[in-house]
């Protein structure tokens, strides 16, 4: 079996320290509002449903290597998150916080939780401790388009570079 490794590195000016810029497949259920029906494999000619979650950005441009892109709207979603404090104050989540909706500590209580801007949470209090956060997170919808082929082939990967400003 082989095993390879990738890198890609980008050239260009910085963007603001704390921007965020990601994108994911849309896997959320039929129920959740997802436009996939939770599938994250897909065959040629499918349409691809993808999420965009941004802080500090306000543009994106999309760049398939096949197929064609669209703007499906946007949404949001509450996310359940488990968040461990080592000794520290600071924390992050997955995705950027909308609204901090609510905490709850495990064992330990350091204090309130406060959102920083971005991922960043804070407690009150330095410490050891485990909390569940729940947050509101903001999303843009889009769509891949696919080809039902490439090149003769019925089985192939389609690229995006999603840049943003």
């Amino acid at each position: 079996m082989a095993v390879t490794a990738s890198i890609v590195v980008a050239f260009g000016q910085a963007a603001q320290d704390d921007a965020i810029l990601m994108a994911e497949i849309d896997a959320r259920s039929t129920a959740e509002g997802g436009l996939n029906n939770g599938r994250t494999h897909f065959m040629p000619g499918d349409s691809v449903a993808y999420l965009i979650y941004k802080h500090k950005v306000l543009n994106t441009e999309h760049r398939p290597s096949a197929g064609s892109v669209s703007r499906v709207g946007s949404g949001q979603r509450q996310v359940e998150e488990m968040v461990t404090f080592l000794d520290v104050v600071d924390g992050n989540v997955q995705y950027p916080i909308h609204t901090l909706d609510s905490f709850e500590w495990l064992g330990n209580q350091l204090g309130p939780i406060s959102a920083g801007g971005g991922q960043a949470i804070r407690a009150a209090s330095q410490g050891v401790g485990v909390a569940i956060v729940r947050y509101t997170t903001k999303f843009d919808i889009w769509r891949l388009n696919s080809p039902a082929e490439i090149n003769g082939r019925d089985s192939f990967s389609i690229a995006v570079l999603i840049t943003g400003d």
